[in-house]
C-alpha cells in the first residue's frame, strides 16, 4: 500500500511558473487543491526557478562534511524566542553551530534579550557589528532572530554597521511578521491566558505582539548588496508536524497561503536573497536529522564570496 507521504514525494503536481504563483494565486490554488497540495506546487516552483533553482543545486552540492574550508570568517549566531529557557527547541541556534564546528569554524552566540523587544535587541545587533568589524562575519538566525536582522538593516538603512557582513542565513525568519500572531490577538480570552502566561514568568509580551504581521516588519527592509543571503523555510504538509500547537496553527491561518505553522511561506520571496525550500520541516526545522546537514551547505553559500577570495 503505498502511502500518503510517499505520493507527496514522488509528486505529481502540476508545475507552475514561479512567477505566477503571487499571493492571490497562491490563495486561489488552496481553495482548489487543498493547503498541502498547493505547498508542494511552491515548493517545486521554487526549485525549478531560475531564480533560485541554481542556487539550491550549488547548496546541495555544498553539504558533505568531508569537504572542510579553512576561513578566517566567524559565524554569528542571533537567537530566536525564549531560547535561553527552551533551548531545546533548536532556538539557541544548535543546529548552526555544530554545523559551524563541523566546518572548523569559529562561532559566537550574540547575547540578545530572550524575550526582549525587536529594536532594543537590533540594537544589540549593531553595536556588535560595530564593534567586531575586523574579520568576515556570517550573521546565522532563527525565527525571531531574523526578525531583529530585518529590524536592525531597518535602522541602518545604509548598511555601514554591515560592512563586514558577507553573508545571512536565514532559517525560519519571522522577517514580515507572523499572521498566527494577529490571529491570537483577535481573540481575547487567548490574549489573557497568554498575557498572564508571560507576566507570571517574568517575559515581556511585547515582544511577540512586535512580530505581528501589520506591525513595524511589515515595512520590510533593504539589505546590502554585498551581503549573501539564503533563507531557509520548512515546507510541511499537515501529517509532518510533530507539535500539535504548530498544526493547528498551519490550518487556521491556511486560507493565506502555504505556511509552516508560524510564517507565509511567500513571504520569504518577497525578501533579498533566494530561498532554499525543506520538504517536510516545520517551523522549528524538524526532523532535525534531515535538516542538520544541509546547514553546512546554508553557511558555505552564504559565505561564499569570502571563500572565494581565500582561495585564490
Amino acid at each position: 500500500m503505498i502511502s500518503k507521504h510517499t505520493n507527496r514525494q514522488q509528486g505529481s503536481t502540476a508545475r507552475i511558473p514561479l512567477e505566477a504563483l503571487d499571493e492571490s494565486a497562491l490563495k486561489s490554488l488552496v481553495q482548489s487543491q487543498g493547503l498541502d497540495d498547493t505547498t508542494q506546487v511552491l515548493y517545486q516552483s521554487i526549485r525549478e526557478s531560475a531564480a533560485h533553482g541554481p542556487a539550491i543545486r550549488a547548496i546541495d552540492r555544498m553539504c558533505d562534511p568531508a569537504d572542510h574550508i579553512d576561513g578566517n570568517l566567524k559565524v554569528i549566531i542571533v537567537p530566536g524566542l525564549l531560547y535561553r529557557e527552551y533551548p531545546g527547541s533548536g532556538a539557541d541556534g544548535r543546529m548552526l553551530i555544530e554545523a559551524a564546528r563541523q566546518l572548523g569554524w569559529d562561532y559566537e552566540v550574540i547575547s540578545t534579550a530572550s524575550t526582549g523587544r525587536l529594536v532594543e535587541n537590533a540594537e544589540v545587533l549593531l553595536r556588535y557589528l560595530e564593534n567586531n568589524s575586523d574579520r568576515p562575519l556570517v550573521l546565522a538566525s532563527i525565527s525571531k532572530g531574523g526578525s531583529e536582522i530585518a529590524a536592525a538593516m531597518q535602522l541602518d538603512p545604509l548598511g555601514q554597521r554591515f560592512a563586514s557582513v558577507v553573508g545571512w542565513v536565514d532559517v525560519c525568519g519571522i522577517i514580515f511578521g507572523s499572521p498566527v500572531i494577529d490571529f491570537i490577538a483577535r481573540q481575547r480570552l487567548r490574549m489573557l491566558g497568554f498575557r498572564a502566561l508571560f507576566a507570571v514568568r517574568r517575559w515581556s509580551f511585547a515582544s511577540v505582539l512586535d512580530m505581528r504581521y501589520d506591525g513595524m516588519l511589515a515595512e520590510g527592509f533593504e539589505a546590502p548588496d554585498h551581503i549573501n543571503i539564503v533563507h531557509a523555510v520548512g515546507f510541511p504538509a499537515e501529517e509532518d508536524f510533530t507539535l500539535e500547537k504548530l498544526r493547528r496553527f498551519h490550518r487556521q491561518i491556511g486560507a493565506l497561503g502555504p505556511n509552516d505553522g508560524v510564517i507565509l511561506l511567500h513571504d520569504a520571496l518577497r525578501a533579498p536573497g533566494i530561498v532554499y525550500p525543506v520538504r517536510g520541516a516545520d517551523h522549528y526545522m524538524r526532523p532535525r536529522f534531515q535538516v542538520q546537514p544541509l546547514c553546512r551547505g546554508f553557511l558555505r553559500y552564504a559565505a561564499g564570496h569570502q571563500l572565494s577570495e581565500e582561495l585564490k
